[in-house]
């Protein structure tokens, strides 16, 4: 699991997150393989799911590149070792 600074701010502080490895299924079949990135402070990836302030969920896919995820449009997401 990897862990990343990002400029997000917690009363002042900064953040650190970490990355869950997850397979993202969406609805029209496509698969995704990832990090899902969650807060170090207690953070699960249930709560990242559940949080619906953010519409578009970042996803580090494993050639690297950094892409974001229209939460409409995920049917399911699974942890992965």
């Amino acid at each position: 699991m990897k862990t990343y600074n990002t400029s997000a701010s917690l009363s002042g502080t900064r953040a650190t997150k970490e990355g869950v490895s997850a397979t993202v299924y969406l609805t029209d079949g496509t698969v995704l393989s990832g990090e899902l990135y969650i807060f170090k402070t207690g953070q699960r990836l249930q709560d990242l799911l559940n949080d619906g302030s953010r519409q578009f969920l970042p996803l580090r896919m494993s050639d690297g590149r950094l892409t974001f995820i229209n939460r409409d449009f995920m049917k399911m997401i699974s942890e992965t070792e």
